[in-house]
């Protein structure tokens, strides 16, 4: 069941959320499990497409060896390149732009083996498939917590008064529950922190599958391009021409190792797919790590304050600020999920609704007492004019939540 699920959300990525559904992640959040997913599955899906459409191993004929069985053997097994340091090509005078690594003269002995090719498709699939579990780990955390909580207020009323009593049944499950959001916000910050796992790990992997060339692969095209260096960055990743080994049967039935040179003309197509990969993966490890950071700024009370009076599209009293500062982390962050879901309207009812008897998540202290004139959110400032007779009267300014 959990798999039959996983693979109806991952359909459910290609076609994206429709209007009106409920948001409990970030952007960046959104950038991991929607679009790098299908940024891996779509390329799996075209390198696939590709190995199908002509011949990705092309060898030199051989005499006495059927070509399309040459081919199809280097294929399934793997191809190789000498390996020559920027050393020894500069000894030799040696152009890697000649032939790509396979040039035969001045051999070393050591070959770098290519198997990775037949392999791109799986690893694609694979990598898009990782970075959508922490998305999937959250929607089951979840468990459609905020949906449950705001289905009532996001219906659209004309009646102010029904409104205001949606909300006020919100604001009273609240207050019975706020202070009991620890393990929510947690459970979020461990699911934001594998994704930037994911991102390290990735990298890390794919250089590994590589042969250790994707590390640096993006800066090494970059210098290559720019004229800095003067090496292939493109073919020293992705060679196009390679060569093979046959093992054939001689006429006395002793094994004969026939070789030529096989052009990989799918790696022309590899080399960009991983190239967008790699500035892809710099990109959303530095957006994941700021947006991480800036959560744990977060704690810092006051600029809780200014986010929630952003939401309702208003100014807070020093009171009500006051009461928002002390809210815990989790509180703070349930309000602030529910503030991304309902318009600034309704969102600020709901904070006058909890301010007007306190928020249940804190302890009350004799500060939050300030007499009559404070008792409701918002509360109703008394300033004094004169009146028409020459006597003072009373005269109330009204905040964000009267």
């Amino acid at each position: 069941m959990a798999l039959t699920g996983l693979l109806g959300d991952l359909a459910k990525v290609v076609r994206g959320k429709g209007p009106g559904s409920v948001k409990i992640e970030n952007k960046v959040f959104k950038l991991h499990y929607r679009f790098t997913t299908c940024l891996f599955l779509g390329f799996s899906i075209l390198v696939t497409a590709s190995n199908f459409i002509g011949e990705p191993v092309k060898c030199h004929q051989v005499s006495g060896v059927p070509s399309d069985l040459f081919n199809t053997q280097c294929w399934i097994q793997q191809t190789y390149i000498w390996n020559r340091s920027q050393e020894y090509l500069e000894r030799f005078d040696y152009s890697p732009d000649a032939y790509n690594g396979a040039k035969e003269y001045n051999r070393p002995s050591k070959k770098i083996y290519q198997s990775y090719y037949q392999w791109v498709p799986f690893m694609l699939a694979l990598f898009g498939v990782l970075f959508y579990i922490p998305h999937w780990l959250w929607v089951i955390s979840e468990d459609g917590r905020i949906k449950s909580m705001i289905t009532a207020v996001r219906l659209p009323v004309q009646d102010d008064n029904m409104l205001r009593e949606r909300v006020d049944k919100l604001a009273a499950y609240l207050r019975r529950t706020l202070g009991s959001y620890k393990s929510y916000v947690l459970r979020f910050i461990i699911c934001d922190a594998i994704n930037i796992f994911n991102v390290i790990i990735t990298i890390f992997l794919l250089d590994l599958f590589l042969n250790g060339n994707f590390l640096n692969y993006g800066s090494s095209v970059a210098r290559y391009l720019s004229g800095l260096e003067k090496e292939n960055a493109f073919a020293r990743a992705f060679p196009t021409f390679t060569n093979c080994d046959y093992r054939a049967s001689g006429p006395g039935g002793e094994d004969t190792i026939v070789s030529a040179k096989c052009l990989l003309a799918h790696n022309i197509l590899n080399e960009k797919i991983f190239l967008v990969l790699w500035f892809w993966h710099i990109i959303l490890a530095v957006l994941s790590v700021l947006v991480f950071v800036g959560r744990l700024v977060l704690m810092v009370c006051w600029f809780r304050v200014y986010m929630l009076e952003s939401s309702a599209h208003t100014h807070f009293s020093q009171r009500v600020r006051r009461k928002i500062a002390a809210l815990e982390l989790g509180d703070f962050f349930l309000l602030s999920l529910i503030a991304r879901n309902i318009d600034a309207t309704a969102f600020h009812m709901l904070i006058k609704a909890l301010t007007k008897e306190g928020f249940k998540a804190q302890n009350s202290t004799s500060s939050d007492s300030e007499g009559d004139a404070e008792s409701a959110a918002g509360s109703e400032i008394p300033l004094k004019r004169r009146a028409p007779g020459g006597g003072l009267k009373d005269r109330r300014v009204r905040h964000f939540d009267d």
